[in-house]
C-alpha cells in the first residue's frame, strides 16, 4: 500500500467524496467519522495543532483503502511531548472514533498504518479516546500491540445505550406510547399538536436559533452553561448543521403546540441509524412532559421509517433506558507511548500532578473545590450528549 500524509486544510477539504465513499464501505461507518463532521471540527478547534491525516492507497490502482484521521498536539513544559490524537476527540462529544478501512481489508490496513507510524516517529505519546470497543484501532492495539510502543493502557470506558428496533414493539414500548398519548391529550386544549422536522439547509438556518434557545433555557435552569454558550461551539454547530443538512443527514425536530415550538431534539439520520445529539424544552411547558412526548414520537417515527437503531450515545442516564434502550455499546480510551525518555518523564509528571490535585482538593471547602477543578480542567474537555 502507498502512504500519503495530509497536513493542510486545503488537501483535507478536497477529500470529502473519496473519504465518505470509503467510510460507507467500512465497519467504522458512523456520523462522527464523516468528512463533514471531522473537517468542521478541525476548522473550529484545530488552531495551534498539526493536522496528521494518513491515507492508504492500493498499490495497483491508487484507490483509497484506509484512513487514520489524526492530528498532533504539544503537551507538557519540560519535557515537551508530541501527542497523537484522533480528529474530533474533544469538546463536541464525538463517539465511535476510529481509523477507517475498506471492508475486508481491516487487518492489512491496521498493520500498514502502525508500520507507518513506527517509521515516521513524529509523536511521543498517543491518546486515542472515544473508540468503540470493537473498533479497528482498539482491537488491533489491545490484541497486537506494536513492538515499538509500550503496552497500550485502556484508561476509561463509557456506556452508549441504544434501542434496536425489532419487528414487533416490546410491551414496555406499548406502555410508553400509551403514556405519551395521555400527555398529548392534556396538551390538546392548547392547540393542534404536531412534530415539525426541519431538514432543508435554509430552513435549518432559521430554526436552529430556536433550538439553541430551548436547550440553553433548560441548562441555565440546571446551573450549567450549555454547549452553545461559547462562540466556538456555536460556530461549530452552525457550520455542522449547514454541512449535514446539505448531505441530507440532519433532523432538527420540534414539538409544536398551537404553532409554538415547545421542545426540540437535534439528531442525525445516517446509514439507517438515528444519532440523538441534544435536546431542549420550554420550561413553561415542563408539567406536560413535552420532552418525553417528543422523544416518544421521534423514536416511533424512526421505527416506522425502517431505521435499525436509535443511538443515545455516551452516558448511562436513566431516561435513556426509560425510553426503551436495551442495548449498550462501550467506548474505550487507550494511551500508549513510544520508547522515548521524554514520554516516560511526561507521564510520570502527569501521575504526580493527579496525586497532588486529589490531595489538595480533598481538603478544600465545596465552593473553592469547584472553582479549582474548573481552573485545572484540561482545555477541550468533552461535553457529553446528555
Amino acid at each position: 500500500m502507498q502512504v500519503r500524509g495530509i497536513d493542510n486544510i486545503a488537501d483535507f477539504a478536497d477529500l470529502r467524496d473519496p473519504w465518505n465513499r470509503l467510510l460507507a464501505n467500512s465497519r467504522s461507518n458512523s456520523i462522527f467519522l464523516t468528512h463533514e463532521w471531522l473537517f468542521t471540527w478541525w476548522q473550529i478547534y484545530g488552531q495551534g495543532d498539526t493536522l496528521h491525516v494518513v491515507l492508504l492507497l492500493a498499490s495497483d490502482s491508487a484507490e483509497l483503502v484506509g484512513i487514520l484521521p489524526a492530528y498532533i498536539s504539544k503537551a507538557g513544559g519540560v519535557p515537551r511531548v508530541q501527542v497523537l490524537h484522533l480528529l474530533g476527540d474533544s469538546v463536541v462529544g464525538s463517539d465511535f472514533l476510529d481509523g477507517i478501512a475498506a471492508s475486508g481489508q481491516e487487518a492489512a490496513v491496521s498493520r500498514r498504518l502502525f508500520a507507518y507510524l513506527q517509521e515516521e516517529r513524529g509523536w511521543d505519546l498517543a491518546e486515542l479516546t472515544s473508540l468503540d470497543e470493537d473498533s479497528l484501532l482498539s482491537r488491533h492495539l489491545l490484541d497486537n500491540a506494536p513492538d515499538f510502543c509500550s503496552q497500550p493502557i485502556e484508561e476509561a470506558r463509557q456506556i452508549c445505550p441504544f434501542i434496536e428496533f425489532d419487528s414487533e414493539p416490546s410491551e414496555h414500548w406499548v406502555r410508553l406510547k400509551n403514556k405519551a398519548k395521555r400527555k398529548i391529550r392534556s396538551l390538546e386544549p392548547h392547540g393542534p399538536i404536531a412534530v415539525e422536522r426541519v431538514e432543508h439547509p435554509e430552513a435549518v438556518a432559521e430554526a436552529f436559533p430556536a433550538f439553541v434557545a430551548l436547550h440553553q433555557q433548560r441548562r441555565v435552569e440546571k446551573g450549567e452553561q450549555g454547549i452553545f454558550a461559547s462562540a466556538a461551539n456555536r460556530r461549530f454547530h452552525d457550520q455542522l448543521c449547514q454541512a449535514t443538512s446539505e448531505a441530507g443527514w440532519l433532523q432538527l425536530c420540534f414539538l409544536t403546540v398551537g404553532g409554538t415550538r415547545v421542545a426540540g431534539v437535534y439528531q442525525f439520520r445516517y446509514a439507517d441509524r438515528i444519532y440523538y445529539y441534544q435536546t431542549g424544552y420550554d420550561l413553561a411547558w415542563s408539567r406536560h412532559s413535552v420532552g418525553f412526548v417528543l422523544f416518544t414520537l421521534l423514536i416511533d417515527q424512526a421505527r416506522c421509517e425502517g431505521c435499525l437503531t436509535y443511538e443515545f450515545l455516551r452516558g448511562d442516564e436513566p431516561y435513556k433506558y426509560t425510553l426503551g434502550a436495551t442495548g449498550e455499546r462501550q467506548l474505550v480510551s487507550i494511551r500508549m507511548r513510544q520508547g522515548s525518555l521524554k514520554a516516560r518523564l511526561y507521564l510520570s509528571q502527569c501521575s504526580l500532578l493527579r496525586i497532588v490535585r486529589k490531595g489538595v482538593l480533598q481538603w478544600l471547602p465545596g465552593g473553592m473545590k469547584t472553582r479549582l477543578k474548573a481552573f485545572l480542567a484540561k482545555p477541550g474537555k468533552v461535553l457529553t450528549n446528555d
